[in-house]
């Protein structure tokens, strides 16, 4: 039970999982289900399948052949919390892959946001500015913080899809 209780604690639901594990039967009033408590973890991690996903949880999406839209992860807002400033400026030079293209700032940390491939800063969404939270509300649509113009999109093959992130943020 112990191994078990570890495996499915960790992850995106982890929080939740942890809870109901550590109720005891009087507190739910019986065991609590573990399967049923899984399942509707998993289905709150909202991972669209047509984009493409960073380690450093970013996600991608490709407008025409070498431009890209740019955001973090529902998973990773949900980490980092209320998002209460973001910035990011375009850049008329080409980033490396992983280098720091700005910053994110949550009522509690300040994150970095990490380039997922090599290009160049084209727009930046600039409702961010005075609505940084649409990040938290809607992390793949109006919550978009940049476009870049690739490099090379053959990079775009190297990025995760859906069922790779998933397992990422399960482990």
């Amino acid at each position: 039970m112990a191994a078990l209780r570890a495996a499915l604690t960790r992850g995106a639901c982890s929080s939740l999982l942890r809870s109901t594990l550590s109720r005891s039967p009087r507190q739910c009033g019986a065991t609590p289900n573990i399967v049923d408590v899984f399942r509707r973890c998993e289905s709150t991690l909202n991972l669209p399948k047509e984009l493409k996903y960073t380690s450093s949880h970013e996600w991608v999406e490709t407008e025409k052949d070498d431009i890209v839209r740019v955001g973090i992860t529902d998973f990773a807002q949900t980490e980092l919390g209320e998002i209460v400033f973001v910035d990011v400026s375009p850049s008329s030079e080409v980033m490396q892959s992983g280098a720091n293209f700005g910053c994110l700032e949550a009522v509690k940390t300040v994150s970095d946001l990490v380039m997922p491939l090599q290009g160049e800063v084209v727009e930046v969404n600039t409702e961010l500015e005075s609505t940084p939270d649409l990040i938290n509300k809607e992390p793949y649509g109006d919550g978009w913080i940049a476009k870049i113009k690739l490099a090379d999109p053959k990079e775009l093959d190297g990025l995760l899809d859906h069922q790779a992130y998933r397992d990422l943020v399960d482990n």
